[in-house]
Parts: structure tokens; C-alpha cells; sequence
């Protein structure tokens, strides 16, 4: 499934809890349910508003929206824990 169709299918971005690599694939995790899609994080970093989305780690990108709290190096969207990496750790510093 291409981004605007899945974007269809979610209605809006906001939906968008946060997006998870898996091998070849990209699963949008959302309030609702998980859409799983053929694309690359790194293509979808590049189409999304970094207003609104923030890559935390090689295998994740969050909804700014739904980040609750930075506990050391782990990102909390209320209940879901999502591991931040060396190398995201100072842009995702700089929301708090």
C-alpha cells in the first residue's frame, strides 16, 4: 500500500501513534489497529511534517503528539515504551 492511500485508510496523520520498522516493512501503529506497509521508514521520515513526527532510533518514528515522557533513554506514549538511540537522543531532549 502506497503513504496516500494509507493515509486514506487513516483518515489523518494524527492517527498515527508511531511508525515501526519490521525487515522490509513499515507497521503504523494507531489507536485502533496496525496497518503494515512496504515502504521504508526513511521514505516516510522525508514525507512527514517534522513538526509533527520525530525519528527516535533506526527502527522508529513517534507522533510528537503522543509522546508522554523521556524516562533515560526510553520515550513513553502513555503506556507504550518506545527506545531512543544514541543518536536521536539530543533532538529528542530538546522537546522537554
Amino acid at each position: 500500500a502506497d503513504f496516500r492511500y494509507l493515509l486514506n485508510e487513516l483518515e489523518k496523520l494524527a492517527d498515527i501513534i508511531y511508525l515501526e520498522s519490521d525487515s522490509e516493512y513499515v507497521i503504523y501503529h494507531t489507536l485502533e489497529n496496525k496497518i503494515m506497509s512496504n515502504q521504508s521508514l526513511k521514505s516516510l521520515e522525508e514525507i512527514l511534517d517534522p513538526a509533527q513526527f520525530l525519528r527516535v532510533h533506526r527502527s522508529f518514528i513517534v507522533n510528537k503528539s503522543k509522546i508522554t515522557s523521556l524516562k533515560s533513554r526510553d520515550l513513553f506514549l502513555s503506556d507504550i515504551k518506545i527506545p531512543v538511540s544514541d543518536s536521536y537522543i539530543e533532538g529528542v531532549k530538546k522537546l522537554f
